[in-house]
């Protein structure tokens, strides 16, 4: 762990962090509580250690200073008191303290809460590399097989569902999902509204969207919509846990099935003709859900360069986003083949 140790008394601030670098934590000191949140400031810390009395800013002060700010969300701060001060120990727990340690200290005591700490600092770093997902759907077959797979991936964590109808209620606000999922063959009447109402809502949400292979035109319609991937409701585990990944990437997935409903009129050829060799070059990169910064290192090109291509590419197809150039590779691909 990256432990900060903030004492106004060298000896015992030394003494301290002698302890903790033998058990193999990155420990940093300050000799204040102006040293110590210019520290905070500059780099992150898991545990902060501080003596409660010190000159100028008290260890209280600094505890109330700190869990005001977003680094204080995730920073774990414990105290140090003398026996005749415990009831400033139990003002900082009421502040925000984890928990506080009375003087002198006893390493072993010291030792089992750092331990304990750890422990919890671990399991939220693995909570935050999951992908949290949220599922939308009122078809209780397809989120039973979607939810299965979903839930035997370690990586990914479910955090909510609702139905369409439910969906109206949500705060988008409060969300903090990294993928909506949307069973789009249950909305009512084929309002794909929902997907341009939720990347309103949350920028950087990514959407993926379920639908019956026969139904083409809803698909294409998700992607004017501004969905990211699409899968259908007979995707393998194998294709969700993909899809999942790639789209997190920055990437787009059609799963096959669903792509060749998609851009079926052979008329939709007719683009291809106007797009340069290069530009056909990375229209078949986007069709295998590679993002800019991969095409761009493919190509030996900057991934500035790469977004002026695909858009130009866009523009010329008359399609609205990568996904749905992803999708019309798919369906085009051996054209492209003996074009390029």
């Amino acid at each position: 762990m990256n432990i900060l140790v903030v004492d106004d008394n060298k000896s015992s601030r030394s003494s301290v962090i002698k302890f903790l670098s033998k058990l193999g934590h990155k420990v940093e000191e300050a000799e204040n509580g102006a040293d110590a949140l210019s520290k905070l400031h500059a780099r992150s810390f898991d545990l902060l250690l501080t003596d409660i009395k010190m000159p100028k800013i008290s260890g209280l002060e600094l505890l109330r200073t700190v869990t005001a700010l977003p680094m204080g969300q995730k920073l774990k701060v414990v105290l140090f008191t003398g026996h005749g001060d415990l009831e400033s120990a139990i003002e900082a727990i009421r502040s925000g303290a984890y928990d506080y340690l009375l003087k002198p200290i006893k390493v072993k005591v010291l030792a089992e809460l750092v331990e304990k700490i750890e422990a919890q600092c671990n399991l939220l770093r693995e909570a935050e590399k999951q992908v949290k997902v949220f599922l939308v759907h009122d078809n209780s077959l397809t989120s039973q097989g979607l939810k299965h797979v979903l839930e035997k991936n370690k990586d990914l964590k479910i955090i909510g569902e609702v139905t369409p109808c439910q969906f109206g209620n949500l705060d988008l606000g409060r969300i903090q999902a990294d993928v909506f999922i949307i069973d789009i063959d249950s909305l009512e009447d084929g309002d794909l509204s929902i997907i341009s109402v939720i990347k309103q809502g949350i920028a950087e949400t990514k959407v993926i969207v379920i639908c019956s292979k026969a139904d083409g035109r809803n698909a294409k319609r998700s992607l004017k919509e501004g969905s990211h991937s699409i899968l259908s409701t007979h995707a393998t585990p194998e294709e969700i846990i993909y899809c999942i990944n790639k789209t997190m990437e920055g990437g787009t997935y059609i799963e096959p099935k669903i792509a060749k409903y998609l851009f079926a009129n052979t008329e939709d050829n007719l683009p291809l003709y106007s797009l340069t060799e290069q530009e056909r070059r990375i229209l078949a990169s986007i069709g295998l859900g590679k993002t800019n910064k991969e095409i761009a290192e493919e190509l030996f090109l900057s991934t500035y360069t790469v977004r002026t291509y695909v858009s130009n590419i866009l523009q010329k197809l008359t399609i609205p986003n990568r996904t749905a150039a992803a999708a019309f590779v798919v369906n085009h691909r051996q054209l492209l083949e003996e074009l390029r």
